[in-house]
């Protein structure tokens, strides 16, 4: 159907027809107020760690100078200091890894047993295993992001026990 003046035409675009009922999963709001607080909270955490680091950047730098051969001899403690600070992105790609898995498996986005923090359209079929596909895939970047910054943290101390 089309509606114009003259050689201009537009189609009008028609109501949707919805052939089943849409399924919506209601928030939860426990869930809300768990999440702005986790939210205000890592971000107030975040903020101190950052502040701290950059008053301290002068100490800090001036210990990882003096004490060079002890990490270069032993590796593990600064893979271990590495690990420490990736620990929170490795975990976010377990949980994304997880969750992607689940809904493919189930063919639904939101999962079932998930807690929403607002009424969310539930989806299924093909493209709610698309939505599970792209978590994994993003689960996959993160990992191989940290696996890149321990090789090239790797790659610094090897260097560094070559000029040696």
């Amino acid at each position: 159907m089309t509606r114009g003046v003259g050689l201009i035409r537009m189609p009008v675009p028609l109501a949707p027809v919805h052939s089943a009922m849409v399924e919506v999963q209601k928030a939860d709001s426990t869930a809300r107020r768990r999440a702005i607080l986790l939210t205000l909270g890592g971000a107030a955490l975040g903020m101190m760690l950052i502040l701290t680091f950059q008053s301290q950047q002068g100490s800090i730098e001036n210990w990882l100078l003096e004490h060079r051969e002890y990490l270069v001899a032993h590796p593990a403690v600064v893979g271990l200091a590495v690990l420490l600070l990736l620990s929170p992105a490795l975990a976010g790609a377990g949980y994304l890894w997880r969750v992607g898995t689940r809904i493919i498996v189930t063919e639904r986005f939101p999962p079932a047993a998930a807690k929403v923090i607002r009424d969310t359209m539930v989806i299924s079929g093909r493209a709610a295993v698309r939505r599970g596909y792209l978590l994994r895939v993003l689960a996959g970047v993160l990992a191989l992001n940290c696996l890149l910054i321990i090789a090239a943290i790797w790659y610094l101390i090897r260097s560094m026990t070559r000029t040696q």
